[in-house]
């Protein structure tokens, strides 16, 4: 009964947030609505339900309740193929298939580097460091719209014109979202460990390399239409374990709903905080959820970082 008052709750807010990007600040033309106003919102919608529902698998996969793609350096490995590629002016494809390799890397590495949990968020910073530097110094010595178009992308947005890309991402983003939700009993005995997940006769290996494989596939498409959008999948997971969600597929879903719902308010106040500019959606997230990043930290170094129960 709790849980169903929850999701209410998050549905209203749901709906709130979608007539407030749509309709305000001013009212918006026909031709405005179909073909910018709408798109956004979709962007929004797929890229935060992405990069929540991915921070719930994450958090479990990995045992640590601090793992998701920005801290884990995924979105960074994936930037650094994707801003590679607007330097070098590829086309679209090459430019996913570039960051999905990038990104892939990036995790696998990670993953078989054997750390312990406090030892997998250090990397995860050293590669978001590392990768940064790159994509820095790639944009500087590229010619100066690149490099500014490179940079600009960095920061996060959800520019997005007509709805061709949109739709398609939100279908894929509904199958994703699905994968998980069928594998959210193993993800929970995952969150337990490896020597109880072996024993019940789950191939961690395989179901780990799959799924590294899947959501790098999704979340380096979120940073080619979106630019680098961190602490949603830290900030929403965490959220609905406040609230008292547990289950794992109640996680997953309402992760992807809050996490869709929290995108686009974001972006709809950097659309109005100040007149006459646009703020990056990635500002927005970066203040709301470096708070929550080092709340989290201190309480888990005190705890002796204890995985999700």
């Amino acid at each position: 009964m709790r849980h169903q008052r929850v999701y209410t709750l998050l549905f209203m807010a749901f709906a709130g947030v979608l007539i407030l990007s749509l309709f305000l600040p001013e009212p918006a033309t026909s031709s405005t609505l179909w073909l910018l106003r709408i798109p956004r919102v979709l962007n929004g919608l797929w890229v935060g339900a992405v990069l929540a529902s991915t921070g719930v698998a994450y958090q479990r996969v990995f045992q640590n309740p601090l793992a998701e793609p920005y801290t884990l350096g995924l979105s960074a490995g994936a930037a650094l193929g994707v801003t590679l590629g607007i330097v070098l002016k590829l086309p679209y494809g090459i430019l996913l298939l570039l960051g999905w390799l990038t990104g892939v890397i990036t995790l696998l590495l990670l993953w078989m580097s054997g750390t312990n949990r406090l030892g997998l968020l250090l990397m995860g910073i050293a590669l978001n460091l590392f990768a940064g530097a790159w994509i820095l110094f790639l944009a500087s010595w590229a010619d100066p719209f690149a490099g500014y178009q490179a940079l600009q992308w960095m920061m996060g947005h959800l520019d997005q014109v007509g709805m061709k890309t949109p739709v398609l991402a939100s279908v894929l983003t509904v199958i994703y979202l699905v994968l998980l939700t069928r594998e959210s009993y193993r993800l929970r005995i995952l969150g337990r460990g490896d020597e109880l997940a072996y024993s019940l006769g789950i191939p961690v290996g395989t179901f780990i390399r799959n799924l590294v494989l899947i959501s790098g596939g999704m979340i380096t498409w979120t940073v080619l239409e979106s630019g680098m959008i961190g602490f949603v999948g830290l900030v929403v997971p965490h959220m609905l374990l406040g609230l008292g969600i547990r289950d794992e597929r109640q996680r997953i879903l309402g992760s992807a709903l809050t996490g869709g719902s929290l995108l686009v308010l974001a972006d709809t106040l950097g659309r109005t905080v100040i007149p006459g500019q646009v703020l990056p959606v990635g500002v927005f997230t970066a203040l709301l959820g470096t708070p929550m990043f080092v709340w989290i930290l201190r309480r888990q170094l005190r705890e002796g970082f204890r995985a999700i129960s």
